[in-house]
């Protein structure tokens, strides 16, 4: 009987655990922590990418016909008018 035969079988209580247990570490990461580490990865490209939005956005746009409001043709009044008795 070749030697590590005879080790496998007189050992056999602690291989057997050990065997199974590498074999769950090889499937916990395959199926959880690779993917949530994909997830992560596009998580935090793509809050590398949101100040560059943010600033795009912030940037003034100019447009084919300008645009004017009447508060902002219109002066503040300076103080509350008062009332007439």
């Amino acid at each position: 009987m070749p030697l590590w035969k005879r080790i496998l079988l007189e050992k056999r209580a602690v291989v057997v655990p050990l065997v199974i247990g590498v074999v769950a570490n090889i499937a916990a990461y395959g199926l959880w922590v690779y993917p949530l580490g994909v997830k992560s990865a596009g998580a935090a490209d793509r809050a590398s990418r949101l100040p560059k939005r943010a600033a795009a956005s912030m940037t003034p746009r100019m447009s084919s016909s300008p645009r004017s409001t009447a508060s902002a043709t219109r002066p503040a009044p300076s103080s509350p008018p008062q009332p007439t008795w």
